[in-house]
């Protein structure tokens, strides 16, 4: 019982932001089968250069997302710092339901009001970060944003009616939502130009 309602442990969906993505992709894969039904990561802080701090390899990292079965959501914004790595973890899943949503920076509050008052973050460390504002903003501060593409992607993937995912996300004109079959028009060619 949470709040006094009883939890349906067959309904799970793992989740995380920033460095909590990495435990939460390793607590989806590593999980027992059919426990997990989908895993919702923002703005994922997966990069190579984080390795030693967080205690992961990214390459069992892409592995584990690579082998998944079940739905998942990434969410980034443009230039978020950790968009290459939300892009590149997303274009390795191939499972139904795999999404990604982009949001716009300029509907993002990157006050950092938030994150200075309550975490080691704050202006100092996103004037030596581009990005780190951005990021921030997607999970962080007073103006949330998040929630609403999680919100839709829980309700699809247990939408028991349409077999789950990939259904419509409420219509949001603050957000780029590109699902798998978008992968080719959109991730590839951002991917080749953040490359270049």
């Amino acid at each position: 019982m949470v709040g006094g309602q009883k939890v349906d442990t067959s309904k799970i969906i793992s989740g995380g932001f920033s460095a909590g993505c990495v435990e939460a992709i390793c607590h989806a894969a590593d999980a027992k089968p059919g426990s997990i039904s989908g895993l919702a990561c923002i703005s994922p802080s997966t990069a190579l250069f984080v390795e030693k701090a967080y205690q992961f390899k990214r390459s069992e990292l892409k592995k584990k997302t690579k082998a998944f079965t079940i739905p998942t959501l990434w969410i980034t914004a443009e230039e978020d710092i950790c968009n290459f790595e939300t892009l590149d973890m997303f274009k390795d899943v191939e499972t139904k339901g795999t999404t990604l949503v982009s949001f716009r920076d300029d509907i993002l509050d990157c006050s950092l009001k938030l994150t200075e008052e309550f975490s080691i973050w704050g202006a100092e460390n996103a004037a030596e970060s581009p990005g780190m504002a951005i990021h921030m903003a997607l999970a962080c501060e007073e103006e949330v944003v998040a929630d609403k593409p999680i919100v839709s992607f829980i309700k699809r993937t247990f939408d028991i009616s349409t077999g789950g995912g990939p259904g419509p996300f409420a219509d949001d004109t603050d957000a780029v939502v590109v699902t798998k079959t978008d992968i080719l028009t959109y991730t590839m060619l951002d991917l080749l130009a953040r490359i270049q």
